[in-house]
Protein backbone atom coordinates (compact mmCIF):
# COMPACT_ATOMS: atom_id res chain seq x y z
CA UNK A 1 0.00 0.00 0.00
CA UNK A 2 1.08 3.54 -0.65
CA UNK A 3 1.04 6.19 2.06
CA UNK A 4 0.19 9.81 1.65
CA UNK A 5 3.35 11.83 2.39
CA UNK A 6 1.45 14.68 4.06
CA UNK A 7 -0.84 12.76 6.41
CA UNK A 8 1.10 9.49 6.75
CA UNK A 9 -2.07 7.48 6.27
CA UNK A 10 -2.40 4.50 3.95
CA UNK A 11 -3.96 5.18 0.57
CA UNK A 12 -6.19 2.77 -1.23
CA UNK A 13 -4.90 1.45 -4.54
CA UNK A 14 -6.69 -0.47 -7.21
CA UNK A 15 -4.24 -3.38 -6.84
CA UNK A 16 -5.54 -6.40 -5.06
CA UNK A 17 -3.41 -8.05 -2.41
CA UNK A 18 -1.36 -10.94 -3.82
CA UNK A 19 -2.65 -14.40 -3.13
CA UNK A 20 -0.63 -16.77 -0.92
CA UNK A 21 0.17 -19.05 -3.86
CA UNK A 22 1.55 -16.08 -5.83
CA UNK A 23 3.67 -15.03 -2.84
CA UNK A 24 5.02 -18.55 -2.42
CA UNK A 25 5.92 -18.71 -6.09
CA UNK A 26 7.55 -15.28 -5.92
CA UNK A 27 9.54 -16.19 -2.81
CA UNK A 28 10.62 -19.47 -4.37
CA UNK A 29 11.83 -17.63 -7.47
CA UNK A 30 13.72 -15.11 -5.33
CA UNK A 31 15.38 -17.88 -3.31
CA UNK A 32 16.39 -19.67 -6.52
CA UNK A 33 17.87 -16.47 -7.95
CA UNK A 34 19.72 -15.76 -4.68
CA UNK A 35 21.08 -19.33 -4.62
CA UNK A 36 22.30 -18.99 -8.20
CA UNK A 37 23.90 -15.64 -7.37
CA UNK A 38 25.57 -17.14 -4.32
CA UNK A 39 26.89 -20.04 -6.40
CA UNK A 40 28.25 -17.63 -9.02
CA UNK A 41 29.96 -15.59 -6.31
CA UNK A 42 31.50 -18.74 -4.81
CA UNK A 43 32.79 -19.78 -8.24
CA UNK A 44 34.32 -16.34 -8.79
CA UNK A 45 35.92 -16.42 -5.36
CA UNK A 46 37.42 -19.86 -6.02
CA UNK A 47 38.77 -18.63 -9.37
CA UNK A 48 40.27 -15.52 -7.75
CA UNK A 49 41.86 -17.59 -4.98
CA UNK A 50 43.43 -19.94 -7.55
CA UNK A 51 44.79 -17.00 -9.57
CA UNK A 52 46.13 -15.35 -6.43
CA UNK A 53 47.91 -18.55 -5.47
CA UNK A 54 49.43 -18.84 -8.96
CA UNK A 55 50.54 -15.21 -8.89
CA UNK A 56 52.13 -15.66 -5.46
CA UNK A 57 54.05 -18.68 -6.77
CA UNK A 58 55.36 -16.71 -9.76
CA UNK A 59 56.33 -13.78 -7.53
CA UNK A 60 58.19 -16.13 -5.17
CA UNK A 61 60.14 -17.62 -8.11
CA UNK A 62 61.00 -14.14 -9.38
CA UNK A 63 62.30 -13.07 -5.97
CA UNK A 64 64.49 -16.17 -5.85
CA UNK A 65 65.90 -15.37 -9.30
CA UNK A 66 66.58 -11.76 -8.33
CA UNK A 67 68.38 -12.91 -5.17
CA UNK A 68 70.54 -15.30 -7.22
CA UNK A 69 71.39 -12.58 -9.73
CA UNK A 70 72.30 -10.15 -6.94
CA UNK A 71 74.65 -12.75 -5.43
CA UNK A 72 76.29 -13.28 -8.84
CA UNK A 73 76.72 -9.55 -9.34
CA UNK A 74 78.32 -9.18 -5.90
CA UNK A 75 80.68 -12.07 -6.71
CA UNK A 76 81.67 -10.57 -10.05
CA UNK A 77 82.17 -7.15 -8.46
CA UNK A 78 84.42 -8.68 -5.82
CA UNK A 79 86.48 -10.40 -8.53
CA UNK A 80 87.17 -7.11 -10.31
CA UNK A 81 88.15 -5.41 -7.03
CA UNK A 82 90.75 -8.06 -6.20
CA UNK A 83 94.33 -6.77 -6.62
CA UNK A 84 95.36 -9.65 -8.88
CA UNK A 85 92.36 -9.37 -11.13
CA UNK A 86 93.65 -6.54 -13.34
CA UNK A 87 97.33 -5.91 -14.06
CA UNK A 88 98.75 -2.77 -15.56
CA UNK A 89 99.34 -2.98 -19.29
CA UNK A 90 103.10 -2.75 -18.79
CA UNK A 91 103.02 -5.98 -16.75
CA UNK A 92 100.95 -7.93 -19.24
CA UNK A 93 102.84 -10.66 -21.04
CA UNK A 94 102.29 -10.64 -24.78
CA UNK A 95 100.79 -13.74 -26.31
CA UNK A 96 103.30 -16.36 -27.53
CA UNK A 97 102.73 -15.70 -31.23
CA UNK A 98 104.32 -12.20 -31.12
Amino acid sequence: MKTNQDTKTPERTSEAAPKPAELTSEISTMVTIEAQTLLQMQERLAWLEANLSDANHVIDELFQRVDKLERQIRYLASMTEAPSAVRPLSEEVPPPHY
